[in-house]
């Protein structure tokens, strides 16, 4: 009696291999055109993208992405002595991940301050295709 062996390979193509962890700017102005448009119909100051904020958020961005779980930077890493916020979510795109932080009270009033002045937001494809995003918001000098 003859044994049949039967055997599957699994190639990691490339293509799925570059996403994970890669930044995701598309997602990234999505968010940043939601807090944009909700600040704008409140009649709150519009944010400036500070671009050294914007590289400290995208860099916690990927981490989480190649993590895959959500956490808090150390704040005082970047503050500068200055008053921040970072609110992070993720989702199967940055309007679902805007949305995750808008439905949370703490999140939307970081996002609504008028304190804030600055902004600067990051998103990453985790491993598993979700959008992890950080957004971290600065007030100016005191």
């Amino acid at each position: 009696m003859a044994a049949l062996v039967l055997g599957a390979a699994v190639i990691a193509t490339p293509t799925a291999a570059a996403q994970c962890g890669e930044p995701a700017p598309s997602a990234a102005q999505q968010v940043l055109q939601d807090i944009s448009a909700a600040r704008q119909n409140a009649g709150i100051p519009a944010l400036r993208v500070n671009v050294r904020i914007t590289k400290v958020a995208v860099r916690h961005a990927r981490r989480m992405a190649l993590s895959g779980s959500i956490w808090h930077d150390d704040l005082a890493a970047w503050a500068t002595g200055r008053a921040v916020a970072q609110n992070v979510a993720y989702g199967s795109s940055g309007a679902e991940a805007y949305d995750a932080m808008w439905k949370s009270a703490p999140h939307r009033t970081a996002m609504m301050s008028r304190r804030y002045r600055f902004v600067g937001v990051g998103a990453a494809r985790s491993c598993a295709g979700d959008i992890m995003v950080s957004v971290d918001l600065m007030a100016p000098p005191a």
